[in-house]
């Protein structure tokens, strides 16, 4: 076991660290987006910040002008990584905000 974790030790010390925005997007299927927390991406937020990186966590439910908020956002923000979680009902708004990620400026 001492093995183990001398050797996480050594990849932990070797690993960048990144800033990492994660997104939870609106959902049109919803009546009210802030009864149901999204727990899966707050999870990999915790193991994320854990392993030494800056983590936001960007929450546009229930947001109607979701995407002049992420624009703020990463206009603001250094990110190194972007991630979205997302379920069928919100892949409208996902789309939105993939084109809105692709035309930031790097």
């Amino acid at each position: 076991m001492a093995r183990f974790r001398e050797r996480a030790a050594a990849i932990d010390e070797s690993h960048p660290r990144l800033s990492i925005t994660l997104v939870i997007p609106p959902s049109a299927f919803l009546l009210d987006e802030r009864v149901f927390v999204s727990l899966g991406v707050l999870r990999i937020a915790a193991v994320l910040e854990r392993q030494g990186h800056v983590v936001s966590v960007l929450d546009l439910s229930g947001v109607s002008n979701f995407e002049d908020a992420l624009r703020v956002h990463l206009a603001s923000a250094h990110i190194d990584a972007l991630g979205v979680t997302v379920t069928t009902p919100q892949l409208p708004a996902v789309a939105r905000i993939a084109a809105l990620v692709r035309a930031a400026p790097v």
